[in-house]
């Protein structure tokens, strides 16, 4: 993994592999922008699609990068679900020439906080009666 996850600001006790499968753990290199978040709950089951489309396709800047997402899980931790349900942070990454999206699932179980990468076509749906969050970077 990226020299990130060995520092002391790592705030995961796991990283999914496919962060260096998928080359994604390149965005976290050079400076990064400071933001903010804003959590929005789900109020309706849905995919990774489902969420673009409705909450995140007219916002004008929905992307976060991976050193943007590991600071606010450091720095504001306290506005995300700590009790096993899904936050989601939507990334884009160029690949080819074409740009493709990716949804980071940050979790909090006993033991910590996970992060997993789905790519934006998994078609598995997430049930609104767990109360996940999407959230949106604010600029």
């Amino acid at each position: 993994m990226w020299e990130m996850e060995k520092s002391k600001t790592n705030p995961f006790v796991y990283v999914d592999n496919d962060f260096e499968n998928w080359e994604l753990c390149a965005e976290a290199e050079g400076p990064t922008k400071k933001t903010k978040g804003t959590g929005i709950q789900l109020d309706k089951d849905a995919t990774f699609q489902n969420m673009y489309d409705d909450i995140l396709k007219n916002v004008a800047s929905p992307f976060w990068d991976l050193r943007q997402i590991w600071e606010f899980v450091n720095k504001f931790s306290q506005h995300l679900k700590d009790d096993g349900t899904a936050n989601f942070f939507f990334v884009r990454k160029k690949i080819k020439g074409e740009y493709r999206i990716f949804v980071v699932y940050v979790r909090r179980d006993s033991d910590g906080w996970y992060a997993r990468v789905y790519r934006l076509e998994y078609d598995g749906v997430w049930r609104a009666v767990f109360r996940h969050r999407v959230f949106v970077p604010q600029q």
